[in-house]
């Protein structure tokens, strides 16, 4: 699983075709807009369950499992992300 939180600064021309968030509501709705992070990885990769403020998750190509629990439940856990799949 490779993550990168630089590389839209090193390759701006990858967000080229992608209209991360529409100008509009980035002007009304967001307080703070980071660089867009880059995940690639292959079937049953990913980051452990974790939790973090408000954030815009997108997927562009292929089908992404997401395991959502709500705010008082939530934890930081070190088990890959493939083992929520099978408990």
């Amino acid at each position: 699983y490779i993550f990168d939180v630089s590389v839209a600064s090193r390759r701006p021309q990858m967000l080229d075709d992608a209209e991360i968030l529409a100008p509009e509501a980035r002007a009304c709705h967001v307080a703070y807009l980071r660089q867009p992070q880059f995940g690639l990885g292959f079937q049953g990769a990913g980051a452990p369950m974790h939790t973090h403020h408000a954030a815009f998750n997108g997927l562009f190509v292929g089908s992404k499992r997401w395991f959502l629990l709500p705010p008082e439940v939530a934890f930081w856990s070190f088990s890959p992300s493939a083992s929520w799949k099978q408990s």
